[in-house]
């Protein structure tokens, strides 16, 4: 155990070691601008200590040592970012699995499609409560850029990932990842190497089961530098998450269901290569007979703040979120004799700030499903 905790504290001051302004802004909408399903998304946008879903081990590589049996998952969003005059798209596809004492692997694949951005007349700034309409654009002196753009630009992220359990409910995992960013000619590649830690309590009580869990997870330990003709040299960010969840399952029961099932969650982010968009993640969820979920949280981001004060006037944004979500067991509720449960997710959120607090955002919705086949 010693030498587990020596390795641990060695990496932490190694991933401190790394704090320099030297993120600026590149690829954010792949790490901040939404998460990868709608679970994490509604509540509070944490994500580190959660387990259940193969989506998880991307914030936290242990987190696919703690999954059940087989799973897969698909997240779409329709992505209405006001830069941009068509809406863009996010999707996102995972699969893992448990596979006992030899560990448990997963597999991710985030794609981000740009929509057709705006061209600006020279020197001004995107004032996005500005009519899009075609007459409306030339009367203002505001064009679509041309392209080309066959196929548009695209962001990719391909992430491999395996956990393996070091003692009892204590595991650690790594993922491997390759970064790909194509803007029309502008095509920009790398590795990243994240890794994290995850430990389970779990405590029958009387009253009910209470389970604890404690993450840590370093993201882009690499600090991947990447290089093309537009942007020149530019990294990717650096992150160190601490994360806990809490869940309370009383020992109710009606119609062989679970009455209800309380999670409670808290989470620091954190970026080791930038002073900017550091946050405080808090979510919920009610679960009620095992099938309705009712999810909320809050978090509060510092956002960039290198710019021109006088142009931008964001340094920090504190928003609610609110989600809902519907499980299905077909083993209970059809009784079925196949231990699949398919598990239904929704929420939405506001486009990012990006210029100023004035800004008139827009709401894209996020749309999850996930199944889980027990073995």
């Amino acid at each position: 155990m010693k030498p587990l905790l020596k390795n641990i504290s060695f990496l932490i001051i190694l991933s401190f070691g790394l704090k320099a302004q030297i993120y600026n802004y590149g690829a954010e909408y792949m790490f901040f601008y939404t998460q990868p399903n709608a679970r994490s998304e509604a509540m509070g946008k944490g994500n580190s200590a959660f387990t259940g879903s193969p989506f998880m081990s991307i914030n936290n590589p242990a987190s696919s040592f703690f999954l059940k049996g087989l799973n897969a998952e698909l997240t779409h969003i329709d992505f209405n970012y006001p830069r941009f005059t068509s809406t863009c798209i996010y999707n996102a596809y995972g699969a893992g699995a448990n596979l006992g004492k030899y560990g448990a692997f997963s597999f991710n694949y985030l794609h981000f499609v740009f929509g057709i951005p705006v061209e600006l007349p020279e020197g001004e700034a995107l004032d996005i409560k500005l009519p899009v309409g075609h007459a409306e654009r030339e009367a203002l002196g505001i064009t679509l850029q041309r392209g080309p753009f066959p196929p548009l630009p695209f962001t990719n992220i391909y992430m491999m990932n395996y956990s393996y359990g070091l003692l009892e409910n204590l595991a650690f995992g790594v993922n491997i990842n390759f970064f790909e960013d194509a803007n029309t000619e502008i095509y920009s590649k790398g590795w990243l190497l994240d890794a994290g830690f995850m430990k389970k309590f779990a405590i029958s009580s009387p009253t009910g089961q209470h389970n604890l869990f404690l993450a840590l997870s370093f993201s882009n330990l690499t600090n991947t530098m990447l290089e093309d003709e537009w942007r020149g040299q530019w990294y990717l960010p650096s992150v160190i998450q601490i994360g806990s969840v809490y869940e309370f399952e009383p020992k109710l029961r009606a119609f062989d269901f679970n009455i209800f099932k309380v999670l409670l969650s808290a989470e620091y982010y954190d970026l080791l290569n930038s002073s900017n968009y550091t946050q405080i993640r808090l979510g919920t969820e009610l679960t009620i007979l095992e099938m309705l979920k009712l999810r909320g949280g809050w978090y509060s981001e510092n956002l960039n703040d290198y710019r021109d004060k006088s142009t931008y006037d964001i340094e920090k944004i504190n928003e609610f979120t609110f989600g809902f979500g519907f499980d299905i067991n077909a083993a209970k509720v059809m009784k079925a004799e196949f231990p699949l449960t398919v598990m239904l997710g929704y929420t939405s959120f506001q486009s990012p700030l990006f210029y100023t607090k004035q800004e008139n955002r827009l709401n894209s919705p996020l749309y999850s499903i996930g199944l889980n086949y027990g073995l």
